[in-house]
């Protein structure tokens, strides 16, 4: 993934990440990447917060519309909101 110029995505669910613990976090992989040889790495952190703004997005796109996609997202947001 990384050498074919690719992003380093990291999911956490079940937390908030505020934006300066994401800093950090993303701060110390691409140092560990480094490390390994990806001196340009990209990398992402998508915390809860995050997932559950997106799949909202989704949700809303799909608004009124009868498809596999919009009842997936539909229920992931829920699952998200329990």
């Amino acid at each position: 993934m990384l050498d074919d110029d690719g992003t380093y995505v990291l999911v956490c669910t079940g937390i908030n990440m505020p934006d300066a613990l994401e800093r950090q976090a993303v701060g110390h992989l691409k140092s560990f990447f480094a490390k390994c040889g990806y001196k340009r790495a990209k990398v992402e952190i998508w915390s809860q917060n995050k997932l559950i703004g997106v799949l909202e997005q989704l949700r809303s796109a799909a608004a009124g519309r009868r498809s596999v996609l919009s009842d997936h997202a539909t229920l992931l947001v829920d699952l998200a909101d329990s």
